[in-house]
């Protein structure tokens, strides 16, 4: 009978609680429902953002919004916002893509709403950006440049480094040789291009756009805007300009020879390039950081032609120009002509290579070969060459086949006048070694009409000469003196002492610098008129007889105008015998006027009892 008072108790007591608990869970919604029933609109998803310029977009989705109208989204914690009509198209989900404009450079956090046509909203969605602007913008720099490369045809190809995942297009900007400035674009992917008829005496500008964020793992853009950095002027090295306005360019027979400066000492390669006398192209490359350079372009025609020379430096940025020259006939060698021969390779070696008139065309680019495609050959090998007239010979000068050993290493040389009795004048024990000239002195100097050049000997049954030049002591007849630095005047007698005494043609007599007033000390020189230009191609003097005590190092110079020299050739020899020291000159060149200067000896003085002077055949 207890234990069922027990349980009538405990179920009032539920009882009471349930309807106690309801009534408070009434209490406490009674607010929120007082004015009726609260309705969301639907809200967005899926939120992120793309940073741009000074605006941002919002993108995402929205699904199912039949009542929405508008999205709004507010930021900087409600005190700016901006809204956005919307109108549900027929699939069940809408992509949202909302341009925030006009926010400053900065993160945000943005709460977006959508609102409903019976101006719902939806619950608060919260997304966080950053927008960028010009203090992002300053702070880039253009793609840097690799290397500039300006051709002869003032085409210049330019070649960019590498860029990042956020570098877009660089712009580079320039004013074309018709005066239309002129925008090339170079893709991020892309790393050169190449600027047509560029003026580079007007400003070269460029720059490089960038995106603040990285492409996605599947290559799709992160930010909606791109950002162009400060133009960068492009400016090429001093060095190309200098040099190239420091070149100085001299005819020579059937070449040209070359001068520069580079007085900084910079490292550089120069390539050279022509046309042959077969119109193919030939370069040839240096590479130089000396103060003073010199080229020598051969086997050229002698007829008006352009020549190119291109200087590159360390960093591969480089400057072509090109130049229009003739050069000098070749040596004399137009009424020459080939009146016998041992053999010769007809064809084997192409239209002019094999021929034995390949030996007097004026190229050493060409040569004569003995045969090999028939009935071969071995030594000795020969050929003579009629000069056309009497011809006064001190000298021979013979080139190997270009780029080629292997031929003669005896060599002799025949003169006769009739082209029947012939005496040997000079033997030449050489490998030709090397594409220079090789010279020969005649033993004594002697007059004839016809040269036999004969191969005696060398490591193959076969031979080949790529040119030979006959070379002749120049008249002096119309020589004078023009300068000296000093002379002994009447101390040595009426003819010895005075500079005209080393030209006289007498190696009894000599010319000595002042002793007997003034005195004088080395440098001592003297500069020689020829009359008129010729082709210098060697130096003989010779001292005062039977004494020694002279210069030791000699100087030969020679100039077209008397002004401005260029050194040809050095002889270091003290000259202690009566016989002729020979200096050849480091080319064949031209020029009227030459000069001698004694550069140092044991003594203060010096003498000299004369100079000859070789030139190439006229």
């Amino acid at each position: 009978m207890k234990k069922y008072k027990y349980y009538i108790m405990s179920f009032t007591l539920l009882i009471f609680l349930g309807l106690t608990s309801c009534k408070d869970t009434y209490e406490i919604h009674e607010d929120f429902i007082a004015d009726g029933e609260v309705i969301y609109a639907t809200k967005v998803d899926s939120l992120f953002t793309l940073p741009g310029n000074n605006r941002l977009e919002i993108t995402g989705f929205i699904s199912n919004a039949f009542n929405v109208e508008e999205i709004i989204v507010y930021w900087n914690k409600g005190e700016n916002s901006q809204t956005f009509p919307y109108s549900k198209s027929e699939n069940d989900t809408d992509p949202i893509q909302l341009v925030v404009e006009g926010l400053e450079e900065q993160s945000y956090e943005f709460n977006v709403y959508s609102k409903d046509s019976d101006g719902n909203t939806s619950i608060k969605v919260v997304t966080f950006g950053t927008v960028y602007g010009e203090n992002f913008r300053s702070n880039l720099e253009p793609r840097g440049i690799n290397s500039f490369a300006v051709g002869a045809d003032n085409n210049a190809t330019v070649s960019l480094k590498p860029g990042f995942e956020v570098t877009k297009g660089t712009e580079i900007k320039f004013t074309n040789l018709s005066g239309v400035e002129t925008v090339n674009t170079v893709l991020a992917e892309e790393s050169e291009t190449v600027l047509d008829q560029v003026d580079m005496t007007a400003p070269v500008m460029y720059r490089t756009f960038y995106v603040p964020t990285a492409p996605d793992e599947d290559g799709n853009e992160t930010s909606i805007d791109e950002f162009g950095s400060d133009w960068a002027t492009y400016e090429l090295p001093n060095v190309f300009a200098s040099i190239f306005a420091s070149v100085v360019l001299e005819p020579i027979s059937g070449g040209v020879n070359v001068n520069w400066e580079n007085p900084d000492n910079v490292e550089l390669t120069f390539d050279f390039m022509n046309m042959d006398k077969q119109d193919n192209e030939v370069v040839n490359t240096l590479t130089s950081s000396e103060s003073t350079g010199t080229f020598m372009f051969t086997a050229m025609k002698s007829e008006e032609q352009e020549i190119e020379i291109k200087i590159t430096d360390i960093y591969g940025n480089s400057q072509a120009m090109s130049f229009t020259v003739t050069p000098l006939p070749a040596a004399g060698k137009g009424n020459w002509s080939i009146v016998d021969f041992s053999t010769e390779e007809a064809g084997g070696e192409g239209p002019t290579n094999g021929y034995a008139t390949a030996a007097i065309d004026g190229d050493p680019g060409t040569f004569w070969h003995s045969n090999w495609s028939s009935t071969g050959s071995s030594y000795p090998h020969h050929l003579t060459i009629d000069m056309g007239t009497e011809k006064n010979i001190a000298g021979f000068e013979i080139f190997r086949r270009s780029g080629a050993g292997g031929g003669a290493t005896v060599h002799e040389f025949w003169v006769s006048s009739d082209n029947v009795n012939f005496t040997k004048v000079s033997t030449l024990n050489a490998a030709l070694d090397s594409n220079d000239g090789f010279f020969t002195s005649a033993d004594v100097n002697t007059t004839g009409r016809y040269v036999k050049y004969v191969a005696i000997e060398g490591p193959n049954s076969f031979t080949y000469l790529g040119e030979i030049n006959v070379i002749e002591r120049l008249d002096n007849s119309d020589w004078s003196i023009v300068d000296f630095s000093t002379e002994e005047a009447g101390g040595e007698g009426p003819t010895n002492g005075y500079a005209t005494a080393a030209i006289d043609g007498d190696t009894g007599t000599f010319w000595h610098s002042n002793w007997s007033s003034t005195g004088s000390s080395y440098p001592h020189h003297l500069t020689i008129d020829l009359g008129s230009e010729k082709s210098i191609a060697s130096f003989e003097i010779f001292r005062r007889s039977g004494a020694g005590g002279g210069a030791i190092v000699h100087e030969f110079w020679v100039s077209s105008d008397n002004v401005t020299f260029t050194k040809v050739a050095t002889l270091n020899a003290a000259l202690d015998s009566n016989d002729g020291f020979l200096a050849e000159a480091d080319a064949i060149t031209t020029g009227r006027y030459v000069k001698y200067v004694a550069i140092e000896g044991p003594n203060s003085f010096t003498y000299l009892g004369e100079i000859k002077i070789y030139g190439v055949m006229d």
